[in-house]
């Protein structure tokens, strides 16, 4: 059931149509759960909305 979820974080993290980066950050950011790593019930673990954005805020621009 996390699916409505995650694709509304990610709806909200892209602005005007740019989403470049957008899924990396939610992976790199996100909370591992159960054993270390992607797994079959976890996935990438917990999104972490909040922190995804601010990493973008954190990124120079090019």
């Amino acid at each position: 059931m996390a699916v409505p979820f995650v694709v509304a974080a990610l709806a909200a993290a892209c602005e005007a149509g740019n989403c470049a980066g957008v899924l990396s950050r939610f992976q790199e950011t996100a909370e591992d759960l159960g054993p270390p790593g992607i797994d079959p019930i976890f996935g990438h673990g917990l999104i972490r909305p909040w922190l995804a954005t601010q990493a973008r805020a954190a990124v120079p621009a090019p």
